[in-house]
């Protein structure tokens, strides 16, 4: 009996660890607002910002469009992807256990700092 409590809370265990390994990962809305350097080929967080200078306003689906990459320091800084909840935690909002996260994006495609 104890060695069958003691598989059971192994499993469990395992099947813990293993649902904490995926995680999702929200992407930036078409509609969310970046700058974009059009010398350079890369966009901007708005936050990232402290002098627009050359750098023009727009939004994620036009640099995508484009082609453009995300700044590497604003990726690292900021992010342009939200990070979303592991597989356990996934299960858990889709049960309505847990509350959904907070957007990074507001609907209009300002940023939700």
């Amino acid at each position: 009996m104890l060695v069958a409590l003691g598989i059971i809370a192994a499993l469990l265990l395992a099947i813990f660890y293993v649902c904490h390994l995926w995680e999702t990962h929200n992407p930036m809305p078409e509609n969310a607002r970046v700058f974009l350097d059009d010398q350079a080929g890369t966009f901007h967080a708005p936050a990232a910002i402290v002098e627009p200078g050359h750098l023009r306003a727009g939004t994620a689906g036009e640099a995508y469009r484009l082609k453009y990459q995300p700044d590497p320091w604003c990726s690292e800084a900021v992010g342009f992807t939200q990070q979303g909840r592991c597989a356990f935690g996934f299960f858990l909002e889709c049960a309505g256990l847990l509350k959904p996260l907070p957007s990074r994006w507001n609907s209009d495609g300002t940023w939700n700092w």
